[in-house]
């Protein structure tokens, strides 16, 4: 469910920080999906596909590429300075 403030935001094209916050909020639900059902301590990562593969969740709806995506996304968005890592300056620079 994306939150207010996500569609604030996206309706003010801070891109970066929709997807700061909707990049988080997946990552927050699968660890405590982790917590609660697995009974385990989830690891420490930002990686939404580890998460699901320590989570064991079938969801067939879900492309993994997306998935790959948004955790690369997130880093950009987060650490600009390590953004080179993933994207090349026309991905960057793409409206």
């Amino acid at each position: 469910m994306i939150s207010k403030m996500e569609i604030s935001l996206l309706k003010s094209k801070s891109y970066r920080g929709a997807v700061l916050f909707a990049k988080q909020s997946v990552e927050k639900i699968l660890k405590a999906y982790i917590i609660e059902y697995k009974n385990q301590i989830p690891r420490k990562t930002h990686r939404i596909e580890r998460l699901l593969k320590d989570a064991e969740l079938e969801i067939k709806k879900l492309n993994i590429k997306d998935i790959e995506e948004l955790s690369k996304s997130y880093t950009w968005v987060r650490y600009s300075d390590m953004s080179q890592r993933f994207y090349t300056k026309e991905d960057i620079t793409q409206t």
